[in-house]
């Protein structure tokens, strides 16, 4: 779990909690943390990288979520990802085109 100090912090992992039993998707892509870290408006965390890391993957499993790890250099994680995204489709269709037949 993550280790929340202030009530603001407490507040929005309340809230994005909450949130998240809301929302169910269908997959899930699950970036590493093999490339370094780079400041924007979503990441705020540069020292704990592994054990943010770790919560979501515990989450994914512990929820029973299909997902993927995605690793490599960007390149590589856009490849993989479409290439996943892909195969999704693909299982997706099948499964549509075997409805057909009922």
């Amino acid at each position: 779990m993550i280790d929340c100090t202030n009530k603001f912090a407490i507040h929005w992992q309340t809230h994005i909690i909450k949130l998240s039993e809301k929302l169910n998707y269908d997959y899930y892509l699950l970036t590493s943390i093999d490339v370094p870290w780079k400041k924007d408006d979503l990441r705020d965390r540069p020292y704990d990288r592994e054990k943010m890391f770790s919560y979501f993957k515990e989450t994914l499993d512990n929820n029973n979520k299909p997902y993927s790890i995605i690793k490599g250099s960007i390149d590589e994680r856009l490849r993989n990802s479409i290439k996943i995204l892909n195969n999704l489709w693909l299982q997706f269709i099948k499964f549509v085109s075997s409805l057909k037949g009922c």
